[in-house]
């Protein structure tokens, strides 16, 4: 519960930083403000779980939260192959929206109807079944098409421009990492 206690902070102080400063009104700010407004909703839930875990051991609210974090963690692998997709291609109009409502619209239903198995004992909290595997399914989606997004448009970039695709790469890579690691370490939350 610590961990997910800290992402909680960070984010609200992340968010805290992001508002409070005057910001271009721009479709990437507009963009970035819906991922961190995820990055909040995600972290309330993780820390529900916890509590749950620690006090009620609920099933049924167990559920329904697993339920909840997938939609939003594939809502924020949309938004963060939305936000490479502007930065990569600015003057394309919207083409990536049939992309992602079609992906989203899948995930989402899956989520609402899959089943999920809880596993809380021995100090392990961790869901299994088709519900996680479709949340990492949509995750590896969204992460390859981010790849090839940045790849395809960095070729044809000035070396100013290339610059801007550090931190991209870079965030690209620990999500793919947290990926692989919640695949092989289960029980810790990422």
């Amino acid at each position: 519960g610590y961990l997910t206690g800290c992402a909680l902070i960070i984010v609200f102080l992340i968010s805290f930083m992001f508002f409070r400063k005057k910001r271009v009104n721009n479709a990437e700010t507009t963009i970035y403000k819906y991922m961190l407004f995820c990055n909040i909703s995600e972290s309330i839930i993780t820390n529900g779980i916890i509590v749950t875990a620690l006090t009620s051991n609920s099933n049924l609210i167990f559920v329904l939260l697993n339920r909840l974090d997938v939609i939003i963690l594939i809502t924020w692998f949309s938004l963060m192959f939305s936000y490479i997709y502007k930065v990569s291609h600015p003057n394309e109009k919207k083409k990536y929206i049939i992309f992602v409502s079609i992906l989203n619209t899948f995930f989402y239903i899956s989520a609402i109807l899959l089943d999920v198995t809880i596993i809380n004992q021995n100090g392990i909290l961790d869901s299994k079944g088709p519900l996680t595997t479709v949340g990492l399914f949509g995750a590896t989606i969204y992460i390859i098409s981010m790849i090839i997004c940045a790849i395809s448009k960095k070729r044809n970039t000035k070396k100013l421009e290339k610059d801007k695709y550090i931190p991209l790469f870079f965030l690209i890579f620990l999500t793919a990492v947290l990926a692989v690691l919640r695949i092989v370490i289960p029980r810790i939350n990422f």
